[in-house]
């Protein structure tokens, strides 16, 4: 089985701010009305991980530092904070190779945790103006998301890193 958690800041997100202002004025057209990012975590391992996955968000702070961040388990759409009323578009960004997961599954599995697998990444949620067809969101998405060169895309790198994009139904 497999569970996922995201996790965020709990004040505003500068990054957010940075990237905003950026698409705005580079592609302000197709420009989401708002942005969320999270840091995506994805355990797999036996049974359901749901309680183990808390033991591990509980002692370790560098998963979920609790004097600066929260987390909510990956199960459905919209997310906290995100309008209903727009149309949700999930970008996420791993790196190909990811040393800190690997990392992370040896330090876990040492520590006695039955875990099979820790995969880690950078959810973006890009909200479009409501009535934007979902094929036209997911298109817009793709298109400032993925770097094609110095003036297109901004959030993943296709050489180092893998970018899936899904649009909520």
């Amino acid at each position: 089985m497999r569970t996922r958690i995201v996790v965020r800041l709990k004040a505003p997100d500068p990054s957010v701010a940075t990237v905003l202002v950026t698409l705005r004025r580079i592609a302000g057209e197709i420009c989401p009305e708002q942005m969320q990012r999270y840091d995506g975590w994805e355990f797999t391992g036996p049974g359901r991980l749901d309680d183990t996955v808390l033991k591990i968000v509980d002692k370790y702070d560098d998963i979920v530092n609790p004097n600066k961040e929260t987390y909510i388990f990956l199960q459905e759409h919209p997310l906290p904070g995100e309008n209903p009323e727009l149309v949700w578009v999930s970008v996420f960004i791993s790196d190909r190779i990811d040393g800190s997961a690997e990392s992370w599954l040896d330090i876990l599995q040492c520590s006695g945790f039955e875990i099979d697998n820790v995969f880690r990444g950078v959810l973006w949620r890009l909200g479009f103006p409501e009535g934007t067809p979902v094929e036209t969101a997911a298109k817009n998405a793709r298109a400032i998301s993925v770097t094609t060169d110095r003036k297109h895309g901004l959030l993943g790198n296709p050489i180092s890193q893998e970018i899936s994009i899904r649009a909520d139904e």
